[in-house]
């Protein structure tokens, strides 16, 4: 077995999870999954939601900065399973 697939298999690979509206902005497009792509601080191949909205006029006329959001999937599920979206086992609710 390689370094690399050693490295990625020390993570959780979650399967379909809904992605929900960032929870730190007005903006309604949903969370953005990824997979790191870096080994920084060991955690190459782990899953993580970030918002990628981009500095924006919002529709009464303000300037809506870009959102910074993000989270570890561990994170993540555990924050929507207590939020309701999902039940223990991963399922939609």
């Amino acid at each position: 077995m390689s370094t690399s697939s050693a490295t990625h298999s020390k993570w959780r690979q979650y399967g379909p999870v809904p992605l929900t509206r960032c929870p730190d902005c007005p903006r309604p497009e949903p969370l953005k999954r990824r997979v790191s792509r870096t080994d920084e601080n060991g955690n190459l191949g782990r899953e993580f939601v970030k918002c990628l909205s981009k500095t924006m006029v919002g529709r009464d006329g303000k300037i809506l900065k870009k959102c910074t959001h993000f989270e570890w999937m561990d994170d993540y599920v555990e924050r929507i399973q207590f939020e309701g979206y999902i039940d223990s086992s991963g399922a939609a609710t």
